[in-house]
């Protein structure tokens, strides 16, 4: 029953709706500004809704230049954003300046179910000796409690969340300033994914990676990228009756999952694997096979607990 509920939900694919978004919105008139020999030049970005990508630049040649880029996205398996912040100026008889400042988004991101999720925060900063640190601010839940800031350098902090119909709020403050020669970076990365138990229980026989990653849905997004590119079969089973695969003298190349359900992935393609209600509670396990020309590989194997 459940190896036939899966392969039922196969056939659904086409009609699944994604449950996951983000939205993003620019709270204070943010600018970008160049000045140079007493002359300013700057470029406004106005309050309201943001397109889930674009920018804000203003550039004098050669005199300096201030940008800000921005980028969100929302897909089955994870709910992301990234931010940059860059300013550069260039002294000649009269120095120059280049600022971003102001920047307050606020993000939300939500689910059409309520959903536990690992949430993942990324910073790098650089900045030219002397030069003042860029800020940046990153509250999540918006209640005025810092999660990340400018002095955690290279730093990725984690936390467990909820989301659902009511959206999670991230909300990012960020302004840099550079004057004379001199130039400043901030780059912010943001992630959002699900937290279901997916866990290794044995090793591959090769450098292929096998992506294994839950999605809001409750599925699974499976997803080979082998090193010689070659294509792969994701072999999925309710129980485990390891096999030795033939062909290889160099090494030992283990199947570990009963082939319940056979799957052709192609590199680099993610695929997204219904998993019925009928299926669950149950633990699935599932590794790849490398089609190679001469021999067959195997990837890592996980579990994943399906609840």
């Amino acid at each position: 029953m459940r190896f036939a509920s899966i392969l039922t939900g196969l056939t659904l694919l086409s009609s699944a709706l994604p449950s996951q978004s983000i939205t993003a919105t620019n709270t204070v008139a943010c600018d970008a500004r160049v000045t140079f020999g007493g002359s300013t030049q700057v470029t406004t970005l106005p309050v309201g809704p943001l397109p889930s990508v674009g920018n804000l630049q203003n550039a004098l040649p050669p005199y300096g230049e201030a940008r800000l880029d921005w980028l969100t996205y929302a897909n089955a398996a994870a709910i992301g954003a990234e931010i940059d912040l860059t300013a550069e100026a260039s002294s000649s008889l009269v120095q120059a300046q280049a600022a971003v400042s102001d920047v307050d988004f606020v993000l939300q991101l939500g689910n059409a179910t309520s959903r536990t999720v690992i949430l993942e925060l990324y910073q790098l900063t650089s900045a030219t000796a002397g030069t003042a640190t860029p800020l940046l601010r990153v509250d999540v839940d918006d209640d005025g409690s810092d999660e990340l800031t400018e002095a955690q350098q290279g730093t990725t902090v984690t936390s467990v969340r909820q989301i659902g119909p009511t959206p999670l709020t991230v909300r990012i403050r960020a302004s840099m300033q550079v004057v004379g020669d001199a130039a400043a970076q901030t780059h912010l990365y943001l992630r959002c994914y699900p937290t279901d138990d997916v866990f290794p229980i044995a090793l591959g026989c090769t450098a292929t990676s096998y992506q294994v990653q839950p999605t809001f849905s409750g599925d699974l997004q499976l997803m080979a990228a082998p090193a010689w590119g070659d294509p792969a079969v994701a072999v999925l089973g309710f129980d485990v009756a390891p096999v030795l695969l033939p062909g290889q003298r160099w090494q030992v190349c283990l199947l570990i999952p009963t082939t319940d359900v056979l799957l052709l992935l192609m590199p680099w393609q993610p695929i997204t694997l219904p998993i019925p209600a009928a299926a669950r509670p149950a633990t699935l396990y599932t590794q790849t096979v490398g089609l190679g020309a001469d021999f067959l590989t195997t990837s890592t194997a996980f579990g994943v607990a399906l609840h």
